[in-house]
């Protein structure tokens, strides 16, 4: 179970604007697509791409919309067919900022990566264990997953989870662990499709925020980027929780001082839930979106980076407003120029998923898409592009069935029981749709 501490105030206020430019053209969006009807609900998608151009989708679904996840895998969205991956050590972490991890490697190998959340003797809270799946065919058969991190190996949460495979077919894992009652984001490799892993590193002896999702991307030299929100200050008042980036140039043994995306100088100090995406494009640029909650300024942003990180351009407000519950981008490149930014719009009172693209490498932004159907509660949305097609999958569910999913968590943490404190699938489902890029 993810721990809260406090929450913005979500006001129905619109989007915010961006630079002006001749938008690009309009994308033409197919209907919308149920991925988990066949196995009744589902939450926290994830999609990927083969070498050749398949995309690959997964969830997490659990009996009864109750909290035994299991990871659904759809080898070719063109198809129906569907694969339940049971783990035999438990279930599923069942939360859409953690959600399983899919990657091809360069031969075509798909991995999948995710977190099993159970109850331990002795820990207050449910444990995570961080697992790694594979499969030579697709999706369509699965290896035995192997243990890449457990609590128990370092005494403390093992969260927020990013995978990366780079085009020489390392594996590389980020999470957020506790020494102490500090989190640090840490990064471990394989050299060898992921039977065996190196001693997790250290990205930055400065704290990270406990709760928001770590994310990775290599560039075309070979130059490993590792993105995170990261905690400045110490405490109270003076505390900043800000999007910073750092880089390794020998494959995660050492690294750059992290470098802030942007000040945003939001004072808080409680998890948001929200970190970043980060995508390196063919030509070396460096693309990060991300969410703020700074008030007056809150919202989704976008910017990037033409030297290796060490510094950024002046943020793009892709959906800003006075205020704004949290929303959770992802971004997707198409060549050198065009990229592709996702988001849960917090600045509403019913978050929608809406698309913005960019045609001119990020510097202006077309009107927002907006691609959940009206009324529904949307979140956790991703993004990927193939054969030149955009696709966008996301959990959704109905403001009455969110009011039934909050009230039973709070009866739960009233009066809570090992189990209770396990998340839940409820009422959520998940729906894809897919565009021709013009």
């Amino acid at each position: 179970m993810r721990r809260h501490a406090g929450m913005v105030t979500a006001l129905a206020l619109g989007l915010g604007g961006c630079r002006t430019a001749p938008p690009p053209a309009a994308a033409r969006w197919a209907p919308p697509t149920r991925l988990s009807a066949a196995t009744g609900s589902g939450a926290a998608p994830a999609l990927a791409v083969s070498p050749t151009g398949v995309v690959t989708a997964a969830w997490t679904g659990a009996p009864g919309g109750g909290s035994d996840g299991r990871l659904f895998v759809r080898p070719d969205l063109r198809d129906t067919a569907d694969v339940e991956l049971r783990d035999p050590l438990g279930s599923l972490t069942i939360y859409g900022e953690t959600p399983p991890k899919l990657a091809y490697g360069p031969e075509g190998t798909l991995y999948a990566a995710y977190l099993l959340t159970r109850i331990a003797r002795g820990h207050r809270w449910p444990v995570n264990t961080l697992r790694l799946a594979t499969s030579a065919d697709g999706g369509r058969h699965w290896t035995a997953p192997v243990t890449v991190q457990a609590d128990t190996d370092n005494g403390g949460s093992t969260d927020d989870h990013a995978l990366l495979v780079g085009t020489d077919g390392v594996l590389y894992l980020s999470w957020l662990a506790l020494t102490g009652d500090t989190s640090h984001t840490y990064v471990a490799f394989s050299r060898d499709r992921g039977h065996s892993w190196s001693r997790p590193g250290r990205v930055d002896e400065g704290p990270s925020c406990p709760c928001c999702r770590t994310a990775l991307a290599v560039g075309p030299d070979g130059h490993l980027y590792a993105a995170w929100r990261r905690i400045f200050g110490h405490g109270g008042a003076s505390e900043v929780r800000d999007i910073v980036v750092a880089s390794s140039a020998d494959g995660g043994a050492h690294w750059t001082p992290p470098a802030k995306v942007h000040d945003d100088e939001w004072h808080v100090n409680y998890c948001p839930d929200a970190g970043p995406t980060v995508k390196v494009g063919a030509d070396g640029v460096v693309h990060v979106a991300w969410w703020t909650g700074a008030p007056g300024r809150a919202g989704v942003r976008y910017t990037n980076s033409s030297d290796g990180a060490r510094t950024f351009a002046e943020p793009v407000p892709l959906g800003v407003a006075p205020a704004s519950r949290a929303s959770h981008a992802q971004l997707a490149l198409d060549g050198a120029a065009r990229v592709i930014v996702t988001w849960d719009d917090g600045t509403r009172a019913v978050p929608p998923i809406v698309v913005r693209v960019s045609d001119d490498g990020g510097r202006t932004f077309g009107p927002a898409d907006t691609l959940s159907p009206s009324g529904q509660s949307a979140g956790y949305p991703v993004v990927a592009v193939a054969r030149d097609t955009a696709v966008v999958a996301w959990q959704e569910r109905s403001p009455a069935s969110a009011s039934g999913d909050s009230a039973r968590l709070e009866r739960a943490l009233a009066a809570p029981t090992p189990d209770s404190l396990l998340n839940r699938v409820g009422a959520w489902s998940v729906l894809t749709r897919q565009a021709p890029l013009p």
